[in-house]
């Protein structure tokens, strides 16, 4: 059974992936790459949530994947969903994308629901991300989870879903904002 749960989840993931590199807005794309995770239902641990290994990257035009869809690919993916499923465990996906206002107006229009961290509240010791997510699931998870980063630390834009169908929905609509808006230039550098 969990084996079967295993491969549903990883075919569901690359279908998603799929669909994404061809209708992601590059300007959504970090630098350091673009990721989607999912987790098993009662997922503890990274090796029970699958990611792009390597990540998504805008590469001479073209939106690609760096690997394959992997279970363990990404710790910072990881780390992300099983602290968001400690607060609400139906929520086992998130997508880590670049930020910038623009996607953070396109999210207001939509009316996700969203939670600035503000780099001064971080509590050291603990992980930002664990904080981060923590911290903005007061009451419950938001859909996104974004910070305007600072020196050492890049802005970061989350958005969190129960499955990948529901991130992807997310990641297109705001893609097609974007689009509407004739905001066609990339601007994080690439």
């Amino acid at each position: 059974m969990m084996e079967n749960e295993r491969e549903l989840l990883i075919c569901e993931l690359i279908d998603v992936v799929d669909d994404l590199l061809q209708y992601i807005n590059p300007a959504l794309i970090p630098n350091t790459g673009a990721n989607i995770g999912y987790a098993l239902r009662k997922a503890r641990i990274p090796s029970e949530v699958a990611s792009v290994s390597g990540g998504i990257f805008f590469r001479e035009g073209k939106v690609v994947r760096s690997g394959s869809v992997l279970f363990g690919a990404d710790n910072e993916i990881s780390r992300l969903i099983l602290t968001a499923m400690k607060f609400e465990p139906g929520i086992r996906c998130v997508a880590n994308l670049f930020f910038h206002d623009t996607a953070l107006s396109v999210c207001e229009d939509l009316l996700y629901e969203i939670t600035e961290l503000e780099n001064e509240n971080e509590l050291p010791g603990i992980s930002i991300m664990d904080w981060g997510v923590a911290f903005a699931a007061k009451d419950g998870i938001p859909d996104v989870i974004y910070s305007r980063g600072r020196t050492g630390r890049p802005p970061v834009f989350r958005l969190f879903g129960e499955n990948p169908t529901e991130v992807r929905t997310k990641i297109i609509k705001i893609s097609q904002h974007m689009d509407k808006d004739n905001f066609g230039g990339k601007i994080n550098g690439n």
